[in-house]
């Protein structure tokens, strides 16, 4: 993607020119290594989890890239075809590499690294436009020595499979043709925080908070069920503990969910309507602790995953402003404003939000990672 972005067009990881398509113009070992990976390990979990769910015969889920410089990714269904489309963009893959890049010097350097470049979601999109994606990638971070190549692909999907997992939630829990039969006109249905503000295209009647912490609770089932079961069938998870998936992959949806919702704010104001960051962090840590509790029954969750994982964020905080949002969590002085959406939210009884989304949703071919909406909070 050059300075001039070629906003909207969707590559998808399909097709066999995908490597030499996306960022074409764009000369940088560590980016050729990412979209390596991201073909090869989103493919592979997006296989996964067609097999763990009665997907119809022959259904499509392609799976891409769309050309344009915002940090954002989103789920699409098109009720005419019955094809759904998961696409992340441009701007947050080439985001991801410089976090993953970060990182990965970061622990090299035994956390003496110094940023470059600003990572926070809103700076990096104006940077994109006025300087480029190679003079970004060449400022942002040093090139990746073949003796951390490992430390950054798996810090490089640590950063996108969540997202991946809370993107893939909302096809498999049927949100998608949820918010048809809320709309009151027909086409594409997508779901995507920051065009629902902005554009408004969504009946007040949809219960998107409620889709969206559903897709974050079984996003977060998933990761963990890729962290212990199915971590063989991701490259660099395969060699690492389940713990250290998981505390991974905590630390990357964070920085997602902290950057885009300053970024929403910035460009379409706030939205009662959607979860807070906070309460969405919560919401991912309880699937995660439901796995972590099967797996070690005798460990704590907040002690061996949680706390480490604020641990890893603070280092970020000069680069990433929006991480001061969780600090209410964890330091363990909750404000009143996120103890009161988590006490309004779980007053609620199970079947509320479970009963208007079960009914779309695809049937599992196993035991649900988590059985009921709310049935392990």
């Amino acid at each position: 993607m050059s300075k001039a972005d070629n906003k909207g067009r969707f590559v998808s990881i399909f097709q066999s020119d995908f490597a030499t398509s996306v960022f074409a113009d764009v000369r940088s070992d560590a980016l050729r290594l990412a979209v390596a990976n991201f073909r090869m390990s989103a493919a592979a979990a997006l296989t996964e989890i067609k097999k763990m769910y009665d997907f119809p015969r022959d259904a499509i889920v392609e799976l891409g890239l769309s050309e344009e410089g915002a940090l954002n990714a989103r789920a699409r269904y098109d009720p005419d075809t019955g094809h759904y489309r998961v696409e992340f963009t441009t701007g947050y893959l080439l985001w991801a590499v410089i976090v993953a890049g970060y990182l990965a010097h970061l622990v090299r350097s035994e956390f003496r690294t110094e940023r470059r470049l600003t990572l926070s979601f809103k700076e990096f999109e104006e940077d994109l436009k006025t300087l480029g994606a190679q003079e970004i990638l060449n400022g942002a971070i040093p090139e990746i020595p073949r003796e951390i190549e490992g430390s950054f692909l798996f810090f490089f999907e640590s950063v996108y499979l969540p997202v991946l997992f809370h993107e893939c939630s909302h096809v498999v829990r049927g949100h998608l043709p949820l918010l048809r039969r809320y709309r009151s006109q027909a086409g594409l249905c997508v779901l995507d925080e920051l065009m629902v503000r902005r554009v408004g295209e969504t009946s007040k009647a949809f219960p998107l908070r409620d889709v969206e912490v559903d897709a974050d609770i079984f996003g977060a089932s998933l990761s963990s069920e890729f962290a212990f079961a199915r971590s063989s069938h991701l490259g660099r998870w395969r060699h690492m503990t389940g713990k250290e998936n998981l505390f991974a992959e905590f630390v990357g949806y964070a920085l997602f969910v902290a950057g885009q919702e300053r970024q929403a704010k910035e460009l379409v104001g706030s939205s009662v309507r959607y979860p807070s960051p906070q309460f969405r962090l919560i919401i991912h840590g309880v699937g995660h602790q439901a796995r972590w509790i099967k797996e070690n029954p005798s460990g704590n969750y907040f002690e061996d995953v949680l706390t480490p994982g604020f641990e890893l964020l603070a280092p970020f905080e000069p680069a990433f402003p929006e991480i001061d949002i969780f600090r209410d969590i964890a330091d363990g002085s909750e404000s009143s404003d996120l103890r009161r959406e988590v006490d309004q939210y779980f007053a609620r009884t199970a079947a509320e939000p479970d009963g208007i989304i079960a009914k779309q949703a695809l049937t599992c071919l196993r035991d649900d990672p988590l059985p009921s909406h709310l049935g392990l909070l």
